[in-house]
């Protein structure tokens, strides 16, 4: 027995070699020109995706990826940018989508959630407790095992830093197939780690109290402006919940295509914060804006 039977058998339904399932995972939403992919000679297409249900599916994946000593490559939705979830030596692609349990503790303030669950579904189970997420990447519709295996900042971090600076714990299989629960410093092996250490399982993400989320667009007609109005923003100590500058192109397109409310071709500060603040921030936005020139708007 070889490896493609031994997956089917363990996996059934949930294992596929077809051609359409392994090129449909060999992209995300980054651009690398085929010049690059050419120049490091790497094998993009999985030989099989297995997509599995639970814990147990996990281990046995990588059991018997070991004994053929094949590759594994973990993949969320494909929202990443820079061909993270892309396998580079073929092997086997471990779909996520069908691990995305959701529960909340709304006592302990925390959700925990399997690895393939969208940051916003998460994000409506907690509300629907008077909870909400404090941090989640820019892209709302990606996995959460994703955004640990990657801890950037995103929305929300001006506030409460990092995604995994809002993890309380992961639970993942590490390379020998063992079950491992990593909390506090022992998150450094597997936040930002990109899945190269053990495919994420469950996580514990810390919650805050639900409030409803408003905001003040300052717009600024240069750069040099902009730059005067984000010191002046620190300055003022503004305990916003987020804080991101959209430059003349972007601001463009997104007042144009979606109808935001933002100055084209401005530069425009976008500061989000919870309302139960608001009282607070929005006096110190409008004297930032009055010392430094910019027009507001309000979202």
């Amino acid at each position: 027995m070889g490896i493609r039977e031994e997956l089917e058998g363990r996996f059934g339904d949930s294992f596929s070699d077809s051609l359409v399932e392994r090129l449909s995972h060999t992209a995300d939403m980054g651009f690398v020109p085929q010049l690059v992919w050419t120049g490091m000679k790497i094998n993009i297409i999985p030989d099989y995706v297995v997509y599995p249900k639970n814990v147990e599916d996990l281990i046995d994946l990588v059991k018997i990826a070991n004994k053929y000593n094949v590759p594994i490559t973990p993949y969320g939705r494909g929202t990443n940018r820079y061909g993270n979830a892309i396998p580079a030596d073929g092997g086997i692609l471990v779909d996520f989508s069908k691990v995305d349990k959701i529960q909340v503790d709304d006592v302990n303030k925390i959700a925990i959630t399997e690895a393939g669950a969208t940051w916003k579904f998460v994000d409506i189970a907690a509300q629907a407790r008077g909870l909400q997420l404090r941090t989640f990447p820019s892209s709302y519709d990606s996995t959460v095992g994703g955004g640990v295996a990657g801890d950037a900042l995103g929305i929300g971090s001006y506030q409460y830093g990092y995604i995994c600076d809002n993890v309380a714990f992961v639970e993942m299989v590490n390379p020998k197939g063992e079950v491992v629960r990593l909390e506090g410093k022992d998150l450094a092996i597997v936040c930002g780690a990109e899945g190269t250490t053990g495919l994420i399982y469950r996580v514990g993400l810390r919650l805050r109290p639900f409030s409803p989320t408003e905001s003040l667009v300052l717009s600024y007609d240069n750069f040099e402006q902009a730059y005067r109005g984000i010191g002046e923003f620190y300055r003022e100590s503004i305990p916003a919940w987020h804080i991101q500058v959209r430059g003349p192109a972007i601001s463009t397109y997104i007042a144009e295509n979606f109808k935001a409310s933002l100055a084209p071709e401005k530069w425009n500060m976008v500061v989000l914060y919870p309302s139960n603040v608001s009282s607070i921030v929005e006096p110190k936005l409008y004297r930032v804006a009055q010392n430094t020139g910019a027009k507001t708007f309000e979202g």
